[in-house]
């Protein structure tokens, strides 16, 4: 009985030594991320996409860690990250309470859209009444932003920005073309996309804001984040060029 229960001892050792990820693979990395091409999104196959999924898979693609992405809105990749559920989310600065990596591949680019009939009238108006101006209710905007819509005198309104599908994200330009709002805050490059794929009347005007977004993750979860940062500063030029590349619009 004694030989039994040190044999089931030394099986159970062995297991677990086997587990771990001196001995056996490393358990993937376990990142989040909201749609946001072209840096993050779902594509037609249901398969993660975009330029810093791309960047990431890259880095790890010769260190024996495999990567799990995961799409969810905005705040609930910042919850999960926080709460130990998932690794890393991307696009986080320091409004969103977590450590992040020093590099970063993405700008925000934060701009007013408006109908494109009022293009050349937009600021002239806003100076004869304040302008309706809708944002996001799920982003914590950088100081600079709403200091930039004060000094229109906005009226702000918000509501969720969440979409699953570039349909999703036309529909909501309507706002500015029944004239619910007078601008909404966008960023710039998503904006251009979906206003160029759908020839939707409505015009970008100039940046609000530029604030570059890194890749959160909790203290704890440190010595993960150190060798993702060292992959991710090994990747050549050359590479991220080519990357970049891949999702210019025509």
């Amino acid at each position: 009985m004694h030989t039994l229960y040190a044999i089931s001892a030394i099986v159970l050792l062995m297991m677990q030594l086997w587990s771990s990820s001196s001995w056996g693979t490393p358990a993937p990395l376990r990142i989040c991320f909201e749609r946001w091409w072209p840096y993050s999104y779902v594509d037609e196959s249901m398969q993660a996409k975009g330029i810093e999924v791309d960047l990431i898979r890259y880095a790890l693609s010769h260190s024996g860690t495999d990567v799990i992405f995961t799409e969810l809105p905005y705040k609930r990749c910042v919850e999960a990250v926080s709460q130990g559920k998932l690794d890393f989310t991307l696009h986080v600065d320091e409004t969103d309470g977590l450590a992040m990596l020093d590099q970063s591949f993405v700008n925000w680019e934060l701009t007013l859209a408006v109908a494109i009939k009022r293009q050349e009238s937009f600021y002239q108006q806003a100076v004869q009444r304040s302008p309706i101006i809708l944002i996001a209710e799920e982003y914590p905007y950088p100081d600079e932003v709403y200091s930039a819509l004060k000094a229109l005198n906005a009226d702000i309104v918000t509501r969720s920005y969440y979409e699953s599908t570039d349909a999703q994200a036309k529909s909501f330009f309507s706002t500015l073309s029944d004239s619910r709002v007078d601008a909404i805050v966008v960023d710039r490059t998503w904006a251009a996309k979906i206003i160029h794929d759908f020839d939707l009347p409505v015009a970008l005007l100039h940046n609000l804001h530029i604030e570059p977004q890194y890749i959160g993750y909790h203290p704890n979860n440190e010595k993960k984040a150190l060798r993702l940062q060292h992959l991710l500063s090994s990747i050549p030029e050359s590479v991220k060029k080519e990357i970049e590349r891949r999702y210019q619009q025509p």
